[in-house]
């Protein structure tokens, strides 16, 4: 059974969606290829993070070395949590959530 679903950027279909079963990951970042989420962008670095399903919450690592990453409840009246650079596993308990990574002065975003 899936526990998290991974919506990435500029989802059309939900065959697109990724799914994360308890105690699996998913690398995402810059590097193409592989079964990790791939984000199109020169400023998202080449390995950027990773999501691990952990049943009813999910853990977040930033692997960037300068960027703080933020992740949004878009259900809670501006309730977010900032993941600094270099943090592994940090707790995630939204049961929606937008992951915000800072990339050139642009901000990209991302649905868990």
């Amino acid at each position: 059974m899936y526990s998290v679903i991974v919506v990435p950027p500029a989802c059309a279909r939900p065959d697109d969606r990724i799914r994360i079963a308890t105690g699996e990951r998913l690398t995402f970042g810059r590097a193409e290829g592989g079964d990790g989420l791939t984000i199109a962008h020169e400023g998202v670095p080449r390995i950027a993070g990773e999501i691990s399903a952990q049943g009813t919450f999910w853990l977040l690592s930033n692997r960037s070395e300068h960027q703080t990453y933020v992740v949004e409840n878009p259900e809670g009246a501006g309730e977010h949590i900032k993941v600094g650079p270099g943090r592994v596993d940090a707790p995630v308990s939204f049961e929606f959530s937008r992951i915000v990574l800072p990339a050139a002065g642009d901000l990209l975003t991302f649905d868990v």
